[in-house]
């Protein structure tokens, strides 16, 4: 069973429903916790927050998008650490042996990737004088630590409006938006190593975007699972999956459309549990599918708000945020299958 109930007026308590589950041992179990945040531009609070990231230790990493920063949450919900004076933030990864390499994607006015190492030595404390709670606040004097690479343009290494990021292996998957692409690089030297998809009818990268076998349109969210990348491929309301060596297309699954197994905008995209969950933007629904793309479960989206990003920490809590309700929800996910690999 899944309890996906708002925490607010105007969000209605909504109960939904364990869809599609062959059996009760093959399907995770999903409910939530809490929801945190609202609208405005204090600690915790968010104005269109974006992607998410989750912490080696429990918690996320959530882009706050409208209010350019990015907020640090622990696993009971509470704000602890805030990156300010970021540009038009919209993916992040957390990295590094401890999880303390924050990798963060700036879109329309920056079109580039960055990389900081966190540090005691790189905050300083700031209370929140609408709340009297301290938090850490992290502010522009670390530029002259970060790591940047990108730039606007369509060449090897250039980037156009990037969204999610995922770190796999040595690797740094970044979702571009506006090159209809996946561009690689290497997670250390930040060197660029392929190009994954293309836009044009012709193959060719770039472009306006296309609708053929293998081609994306504006992609939004990209996770890796084994040897294969699972791409939101957001305008084409589908998920594509390539080969994570070569780039080659594998396969597809979805279609426009508000049945299980089909989306309205895909946007945020993580793999756990031998399961796929994808976040839905007008779809305003959660779902889970199999690595095939067999619909699990349908979760309808508290507050009628728009999902957009997601990821699962440490204690299998999925954090979910919702763009225009400006709030993070957290969702407890317990597998039966112990030894199912993520």
């Amino acid at each position: 069973a899944i309890d996906f109930a708002g925490r607010r007026q105007p969000c209605a308590p909504m109960l939904l429903l364990s869809l599609f589950a062959t059996s009760t041992s093959s399907s995770s179990v999903v409910r939530l916790s809490r929801t945190v945040g609202e609208r405005g531009s204090g600690r915790g609070q968010f104005d269109g927050p974006r992607h998410v990231a989750a912490l080696k230790t429990g918690g996320a990493v959530i882009v706050d998008g409208l209010n350019e920063r990015i907020q640090v949450f622990d696993r009971h919900g509470e704000c602890v650490r805030i990156v300010e004076g970021v540009t038009t933030p919209t993916g992040v990864a957390i990295g590094g042996p401890e999880g303390d390499t924050l990798y963060w994607a700036e879109s329309t006015r920056a079109h580039r990737v960055n990389r900081l190492q966190l540090s005691a030595k790189s905050a300083r404390t700031a209370a929140d004088p609408g709340v009297g709670r301290p938090a850490v606040s992290v502010r522009r004097p670390w530029a002259s630590r970060q790591t940047a690479m990108g730039g606007l343009g369509e060449a090897d290494g250039e980037l156009q409006d990037p969204q999610d990021l995922c770190l796999h292996g040595d690797e740094l998957y970044v979702a571009e938006w506006g090159n209809h692409r996946i561009s690689v690089f290497d997670k250390t030297s930040l060197a660029f190593l392929r190009h994954i998809g293309c836009g044009d009818e012709d193959g060719s990268e770039g472009g306006e975007g296309g609708s053929g076998p293998g081609q994306l349109d504006q992609p939004c969210g990209v996770a890796c699972a084994g040897e294969e990348v699972f791409v939101c491929d957001t305008w084409n309301h589908r998920i594509s999956v390539f080969d994570r060596s070569s780039g080659a297309f594998l396969r597809s699954f979805g279609r426009r459309g508000g049945e299980p197994g089909e989306f309205n905008y895909p946007c945020g995209i993580e793999i756990a549990h031998g399961r796929i969950y994808v976040t839905e933007r007008t779809g305003k629904r959660l779902q889970a599918l199999s690595l095939e793309g067999e619909p699990l479960q349908v979760l309808p989206a508290p507050c009628d708000g728009w999902l957009y990003g997601i990821c699962l920490d440490a204690h299998d809590q999925l954090w979910v945020t919702s763009s225009n309700r400006h709030c993070v929800h957290i969702l407890s996910v317990a597998d039966p299958n112990a030894d199912a690999t993520r």
